[in-house]
């Protein structure tokens, strides 16, 4: 009987314990749509392009980008889009930071291969 109520408070306690949690989780995870990227956090990237998905760049195998609705793409001075890019590609990118920290692309300038660019443009 003893051992019986026991478990009971057991399961209680635990039970009030994730029912406490669960707001606090649930706030920490919702992020704010609304909130801009912060201009103040701005930072320019370059590197190699190592993976590519449809949101997103990863520049040497460590740093990803994402790509957001008004990212603008160019090689050698001329306007390009997302799908010209190719894994291998050395590229220069001008990012902000997002609502969740999280690096945005706002302006992303592709060299060849082997480096080098058109040496116009600025960031």
């Amino acid at each position: 009987m003893q051992s019986l109520t026991s478990i009971r408070q057991l399961v209680f306690g635990f039970i009030t314990a994730v029912a406490l949690m669960v707001p606090v989780i649930s706030k920490a995870q919702v992020a704010n749509p609304s909130t801009p990227p912060s201009e103040t956090d701005n930072s320019v990237i370059t590197g190699q392009v190592t993976d590519k998905s449809s949101s997103m760049l990863m520049i040497d195998a460590k740093t990803v980008v994402g790509i957001i609705t008004n990212t603008t793409f160019s090689r050698g001075g001329q306007s390009i889009t997302f799908n010209d890019i190719k894994i291998g590609d050395t590229v220069k990118v001008a990012t902000v930071k997002g609502a969740q920290g999280d690096l945005l692309a706002t302006k992303v300038e592709v060299f060849s291969k082997t480096g080098g660019g058109s040496g116009a443009g600025s960031y």
